[in-house]
């Protein structure tokens, strides 16, 4: 079992895509697709999880986990529509999803009786990715565009850097990655959608996996919030990971998650 031990940083959330321009559908007898997706928490028992992940050839369907499930749609190759119940089976969130010559266009959430927002997402051909943001009045469906904006860096089909601005405050996510598999990497349609987060993990839809993030904000030309957090791995002998630990700036364990396939 070959490990590989690496700083990471820490913060954001969100996710990726895998080089964006030709993507090629292997045969979903060969490929590898995770089955579980086990979330220890060595200080908070209680956030323990398990999601168990169900497919279609290698096209998603759901993830269920003790809280609750979400469901996937396809439209072709490309995934559509999320839904995320509880586990009593009530809705919590509808996302969708609209693409623009195979590439991310829109992400609409919708939270029932609740709150609308939707992400529109530019690529400006240059490695880079502009991600505005409008809230969404439930009742009259107009929209009103956020001051925030994000622009978001990839090359080899990671995420690299997040950048959040909103006025004068300016927030930097930085990923590191090792040359591995991640686990998503042969999921249908997976690599387009730049925000996913299953079980505490960042950037999941990276071709690859991070092992280390930076954070830092700048506000009125005064840097703070620095921090780093570090991930570990252990991986099969096709370069998947099977165990991974997160680590904080101090070197304490937060989570571990472990992976079949």
């Amino acid at each position: 079992m070959k490990k590989i031990v690496c700083l990471f940083s820490a913060l954001a959330l969100t996710l990726l895509a895998c080089n964006r321009d030709e993507i090629v559908t292997p045969k979903a007898e060969n490929v590898v697709l995770p089955k579980t997706i086990k979330l220890s928490d060595p200080n908070y028992s209680s956030e323990n999880l398990t999601n168990k992940i169900v497919y279609d050839g290698n096209k998603i369907v759901s993830i269920t986990n003790e809280r609750g499930k979400t469901e996937y749609t396809y439209s072709g190759n490309l995934i559509v529509k999320q839904v995320i119940s509880n586990a009593s089976n009530t809705i919590q969130k509808q996302i969708s999803y609209s693409y623009l010559n195979g590439k991310l266009a829109t992400i609409s959430t919708v939270i029932p009786n609740s709150y609308s927002s939707e992400e529109v997402y530019t690529d400006n051909n240059d490695g880079t990715v502009k991600v505005e943001f409008y809230n969404v009045n439930q009742k009259t469906g107009v929209k009103t565009k956020s001051q925030g904006f994000e622009t978001l860096t990839f090359s080899n089909g990671n995420l690299d850097q997040i950048v959040s601005t909103y006025g004068d405050s300016v927030s930097t996510n930085s990923y590191d990655y090792d040359t591995n598999s991640n686990p998503f990497k042969n999921v249908e349609g997976f690599n387009l959608l730049y925000r996913q987060d299953i079980s505490f993990q960042p950037n999941i839809l990276s071709a690859n996996n991070v092992v280390k993030q930076t954070t830092f904000n700048v506000t009125n030309n005064i840097a703070s919030n620095f921090m780093i957090s570090t991930n570990d791995y252990d991986y099969d002998t096709k370069g998947f990971p099977i165990k991974k630990i997160i680590y904080n700036s101090h070197g304490t364990v937060l989570k571990v998650i472990e992976y079949t396939y």
